[in-house]
């Protein structure tokens, strides 16, 4: 007996139509395309589409797109669609993710889309639970769920998540609000606002969802953690100097109106208030510096590309959290080698603060920042020897006061009173404490 397939043609119409066995009369399930861009990702890709086979919601595709490999990428993605038909692959000369990203939506055949890089995945109910969320609410265009960083031996690092629903333009104007897996999003609004931007290496999926947001597209959320972003030498996220070229100009555009989006978001038409960017700036300037810091590289250099900014009112914990968790992620090292690695980074995160400090204006701030930061490294490093612990206990407690302050009325006064009364019995600080 001969064997009968749909031409593509056909197969496609079939799986994009929301009418399809209509006579049924029954509403169809929501259907996702998963749009992968590949380049020499054989080491990594299997993990990525084995995730997809492990979904608990069986009404998806994936459209791999290899960017030029010179690796067996394309033989092994070939080896899945031959077990499992809804894997396609299409071949392109190597442009970039984003032109990747982009000839994938073309192909794809369903309203929905989720962007996988091939060396991330996503664990088994993700699927279910974000397409749960927006059918339970036919006013969102798009949902997100939490993350974490996922290490080479597994272990879970800085589990992530936003935690707002409804208009994000606030956020997505200020900081990348997510990595790209986390979303669902509709292919529809995808396409109205021009799909990635191929004129930038890095922070095309921030760009893309600060223009989705600008339209004023509401986001429905899962509160779970439900994607791996896998942490490793070489990953583009580690280059702090591209990640801040790129990252700029997607900021400044938070902040002013974008020519490429007609649509004015009804509250923020002329993007987030101007006078915001400079903080904002310093903000994403210390996550890129912490990427570089953790890779052995002078973060010194990025306040180069901030000549002339001044900003007096940077926050110490923001500044400190955004350098730390940076740092350790570049490190690419289990949470039971972070104390070890520490000896070696301090100095350079000394140096990085000090000039920090002089550049933007901002009073004691390395004193400040450096207290936290020890208090962030003996809250998440894992260490059994005791004598590391108390060394930063100093860190620790004015750590646990900034958060106390941030949750309840707790005084600047009574804050300086109690830093200067933790830090005093150190001799050893490598800052004067504030006067």
């Amino acid at each position: 007996m001969g064997t009968f397939c749909f031409h593509p043609a056909v197969a496609k119409l079939f799986w994009s139509s929301n009418t399809a066995w209509g006579f049924l009369n029954e509403p169809m399930p929501m259907k996702v395309s998963v749009i992968i861009p590949a380049r020499n990702a054989a080491e990594t890709i299997s993990d990525a589409l084995s995730s997809l086979l492990k979904q608990t919601f069986p009404h998806w595709e994936a459209v791999v797109v290899d960017d030029g490999s010179t690796d067996n990428t394309a033989a092994l993605v070939k080896r899945f669609a031959q077990q499992d038909g809804r894997f396609r692959l299409l071949t392109q000369p190597q442009t970039g993710v984003s032109t990747a990203r982009n000839n994938g939506i073309a192909e794809a055949c369903s309203d929905w889309l989720l962007f996988l890089d091939a060396d991330d995945w996503i664990w088994p109910t993700h699927l279910e639970r974000l397409t749960d969320v927006l059918e339970a609410d036919p006013h969102l265009d798009a949902a997100c769920s939490g993350w974490a960083y996922v290490t080479s031996d597994g272990e879970q690092i800085f589990g992530e998540f936003g935690g707002r629903i409804g208009d994000l333009f606030s956020q997505h104007a200020r900081y990348c609000f997510s990595v790209i897996h986390t979303y669902l999003v509709r292919r529809s609004v995808v396409e109205a606002v021009g799909g990635f931007d191929p004129a930038l290496q890095t922070c095309e999926d921030w760009d893309l969802w600060q223009r989705i947001a600008r339209t004023g597209v509401r986001f429905g959320t899962v509160r779970e953690k439900l994607a791996a972003y896998r942490i490793r030498p070489g990953s583009a996220t580690r280059n702090g100097r591209q990640l801040l070229a790129d990252g700029l100009p997607v900021l400044t555009r938070g902040h002013s109106v974008d020519p490429r989006i007609p649509q004015r978001h009804p509250v923020y038409p002329q993007g987030l208030p101007f006078d915001q960017l400079a903080r904002n700036k310093f903000n994403l300037l210390c996550a890129c510096a912490g990427y570089m810091i953790g890779g052995g590289q002078d973060a010194c250099v990025l306040l180069e590309m901030l000549k002339g900014e001044r900003c007096s009112t940077l926050h110490p914990y923001v500044v400190a959290k955004a350098l730390f968790i940076h740092c350790m992620v570049s490190t690419c090292q289990p949470r039971t080698k972070w104390y070890r690695l520490w000896s070696g980074l301090a100095g350079d995160l000394e140096k990085f603060l000090l000039a920090l400090e002089a550049h933007s204006g901002t009073p004691r701030l390395g004193f400040r920042a450096r207290l936290l930061l020890e208090g962030l490294i003996t809250k998440y490093a894992k260490d059994p020897c005791l004598g590391r612990h108390l060394r930063f206990i100093p860190g620790f407690a004015t750590l646990e006061l900034y958060k106390a302050r941030d949750r309840t009325r707790v005084t600047r006064s009574a804050c300086r009173r109690l830093l200067k009364f933790c830090y005093a019995p150190n001799k050893k600080g490598w800052m004067r404490p504030a006067s």
